[in-house]
Parts: structure tokens; sequence; C-alpha cells
């Protein structure tokens, strides 16, 4: 279990603390700058763990080792990624961690990139700046900037897809790390709001979306930017958009179905990935906590009066568990 500022490991038999770290101070940068909920999305890979690492105004990639949470090695080690944002976990591939940085520039727009940093050791292999550019909205002074939290990119077939923090995904190789496509999505335009509005409002209700994972599936990629409102495909190949589609209250996207994607918010919908059109609505009987999880075909959601068990094709109603039945006081 990750958060900005602590990873803990629990046994799943019993719910005992095998072993807790504390980091750093996980402050933001600036008490103007409101980036939304910080969101972990740790990777393991070879009895390791690798996530992003709050420091105050600075943030790491580190690697833990999963049996004790050991420190194995911290991206502040090396010199040439020691002024480097992150803007989120790594995504660990192929002896190799993948994650996307900012570097600010004086006097200049920041540049956005993304490293390779080797999973054994966290060295640099390469570095490669994608676009500069200055994200997100300034409104009554404060600055929203919610691509600072997001999720891993992802990895498939050799090639790695990241969304860049300025509203848009790249695709690399993931061995030399070559640009092979950019392609921006639909967003509104980075600057001064001087007629809020409804723009806040609508910002606030994004900022609560889980991590943005990006997900390849069936030679798509696809993504749910926390800088724009919809859900949006991309060939995998040539980065062509193929849909782009309104997620409405959905505040957490997931891949489980064999069918394709899920998204979860007052409804639980399944996506059809070839469209983007959504299917199967249920309404979730109270408030959703947390992030849901998906095993096999089946998609588990932890509401405060619920746990709900979804089963694509098996009813039509998900199987609905009291948590007094589990030997769970409600939340």
């Amino acid at each position: 279990v990750a958060q900005p500022e602590v990873l803990c490991a629990f046994d799943v038999r019993t719910g005992r603390m095998l072993w807790r770290v504390r980091h750093a101070s996980g402050d933001e940068a600036s008490s103007s700058v409101f980036g939304g909920i910080p969101v972990c999305c740790p990777s393991y890979s070879q009895v390791h763990l690798f996530l992003r690492v709050a420091d105050g105004a600075r943030s790491e990639i580190r690697c833990y080792s999963a049996d004790a949470g050991r420190l194995r090695w911290r991206s502040g080690m090396h010199a040439q990624l020691r002024n480097l944002l992150w803007l989120g976990d790594p995504a660990v591939d192929g002896g190799s961690a993948f994650a996307v940085f900012i570097e600010q520039v004086p006097n200049g727009p920041a540049r956005h990139g993304l490293a390779c940093l080797d999973q054994h050791t966290g060295a640099l292999k390469w570095k490669r700046y994608v676009l500069s550019g200055n994200a997100g909205w300034r409104i009554n002074g404060a600055h929203w900037l919610p691509t600072v939290h997001q999720g891993p990119p992802a990895v498939a077939n050799g090639v790695v897809y990241a969304s860049t923090g300025l509203r848009s995904i790249v695709a690399l190789d993931a061995v030399t790390g070559l640009p092979l496509w950019l392609t921006a999505y639909p967003s509104p335009a980075a600057g001064i709001v001087s007629s809020d509005g409804s723009f806040r409002r609508c910002l606030q209700h994004q900022l609560r979306r889980g991590p943005a994972v990006l997900q390849v599936h069936g030679g798509t990629v696809f993504h749910a930017p926390s800088d724009a409102p919809g859900l949006v495909a991309l060939d995998a190949q040539t980065g062509a958009l193929k849909w782009k589609r309104d997620l409405c209250d959905a505040s957490h996207l997931l891949r489980g179905f064999q069918t394709g994607l899920c998204a979860i918010g007052y409804n639980a919908a399944q996506i059809d990935t070839t469209d983007g059109r959504t299917h199967n609505l249920d309404k979730l009987p109270g408030t959703l906590l947390g992030f849901p999880a998906a095993a096999g075909a089946r998609l588990y959601v932890a509401t405060r009066k619920k746990l709900l068990v979804l089963e694509p094709g098996a009813t039509p109603q998900p199987e609905a568990i009291p948590w007094s039945r589990l030997g769970i006081a409600p939340p």
C-alpha cells in the first residue's frame, strides 16, 4: 500500500502489517499550486517495488525490496536526475523503469519528457525531451495543475506510451528512446481563466479521478487524461485518433474484463473498445470507496453500503455483499 509519504506491506491472510517505510515530507511544492489528490501506482517486478516519492518541493523515483522495504536505489543519487520533477510512478519492463518528468528552464517554458532508468541500479539509460510548454490553468490567482499526479506509462511490444503532461500522448522505442509519434488530444487551452463559471466545478470533478493509467489493448492506446474530460483511443502504431467519448461521472477507468474496459463512477459501465460506447450500466448503491479491483473476469467495487462483484454476461445485476457478512464494520 503506497502513499506519497508512506509505503507499507500487509499480510493478505491476516491483515497484519509486515513493514512500513516513511518518506520525507510530501507537501506541495507551493501552496498556490493545486494538483488534486495525490495518487500512487507502484510497479512490482522481481521482488522489488518502484514508485515516485514526494520530498517537499522535489520528487524522486525509488526502488524498495518487497520483502522488507529496504531502499535499493533512488533517482536523486544520479546528478542527471536530481532536478527533475516526476509526474507519476514508473512503469517497469525489460529491466528498465520508465517515468515522465518536468525539467524547469530559467526564464522559459518547462521541458516535458520521459526517462529510462536501469531497473537494478537507477542509473540513467536515456532521457528524451518531448515538448516544452506551461500546463494547467490560473483561476483567481491559484495555479491548478492536474497533470502533476498521473498514472505510470504503458509498455507493450517494445514501445513505451506516456502522457506528456501537456495535453498529448507520446510513443517511444523502449530500448533507444527514439520518438515514434506524438498526438495531442482535445483539452481546454492552458492559461488564465478570467470567467470561472462552471469550469472550476468541472475541473474539481476530474481531479477526483483515480490514477490515469494508460491502457494498451488490441492495437489501441486508451487514456482518460486528468486535464481533459473524456476518454481517448489512439492507434498504437500511428497515434491517429480513433475516437473520443465523454466519461461523464466516471472517476475510475480500468482494464479487467476480457471484453475491454470498465468505467466506474455513480454507475458501472463496460466500454466497447471499438467505438467507446458504454453498455450494461449499473447504479452503484452508496458512495464509492477507493479504486475498484479487477481479477479475471470479475470486478470488485467497494461502496459505503456493500461490496459489489460484477461479472459481465453472468447476471444482469451485480452481486452485492453487505460488509457485515464479511465480518467488517461498515465504513
